[in-house]
């Protein structure tokens, strides 16, 4: 389809597009030259979107229509040969490496809300913007929740001395130090427990608690089972 340049005739053309919505969940796909935009990066400007793109946004968002990505030149007004051709079997070759997957030890975590609030920012393209956080969440996961171990070593190590400084000591400073390590130690030990407890895809109730240690061998005997070397099929060579 190819939208009038005109921002009045677009607005109608919104509404047209939206009395002819598919029922249902039937599967609707609109491509062509809309001459709007959803997002800053699909123009050459610094100016502000404007009202004519709020429109098209309003568009896609009622009609539950999602931006599906393009492979190529991003602007394809600059040249009038630059077919625009979709491929409705795409090679869905399985990524590199685990999936992301989202842990709920992570909305315990203080860090984490500061985070959401920081890079949770909807641009237009629904594809770019869950690319984009799930970027930001690991790299803070990396750096916050895959240290943990390391964590709990250190505050066992400080929680050790701080109760060997104690028998020598009945100060009411160390009595007060010693509280808030224990406190550090037993939030890392939860959130040490709730990440093992999702890896392990088991009822944790069954378990008691802080079996961390069932939890990770759990997990590792189902990812070996779960690991493909090989398939063989009778009927082939």
């Amino acid at each position: 389809m190819y939208a009038s340049p005109d921002r009045a005739k677009r607005k109608y053309l919104w509404t047209d597009l939206m009395e002819v919505l598919p029922p249902d969940l039937t599967p609707w796909l609109i491509l062509g030259d809309f001459n709007a935009i959803l997002s800053l990066k699909d123009k050459k400007s610094d100016r502000s979107m404007g009202k004519r793109c709020k429109l098209f946004g309003n568009f896609v968002e009622s009609c539950n229509l999602q931006d599906l990505g393009f492979i190529g030149p991003a602007f394809t007004w600059q040249r009038d040969h630059r077919p625009i051709l979709i491929n409705t079997n795409p090679d869905l070759s399985l990524p590199k490496g685990r999936s992301f997957r989202f842990f709920i030890g992570w909305t315990n975590h203080a860090n984490f809300k500061e985070l959401v609030s920081s890079k949770w920012r909807y641009s237009g393209n629904i594809a770019d913007f869950l690319s984009d956080f799930t970027s930001h969440v690991k790299d803070w996961n990396r750096s916050v929740y895959e240290f943990l171990g390391t964590c709990k070593r250190y505050i066992m190590r400080s929680l050790s001395n701080i109760q060997k400084a104690m028998d020598c000591s009945s100060s009411s400073r160390m009595v007060d130090l010693e509280i808030e390590v224990r406190n550090e130690l037993e939030n890392v030990l939860n959130h040490e427990e709730l990440l093992w407890r999702q890896k392990a895809r088991c009822d944790w109730l069954q378990f008691g608690d802080c079996n961390t240690k069932y939890f990770h061998s759990h997990t590792m005997k189902r990812r070996k089972f779960n690991h493909i070397m090989a398939l063989h099929i009778s009927s082939r060579e």
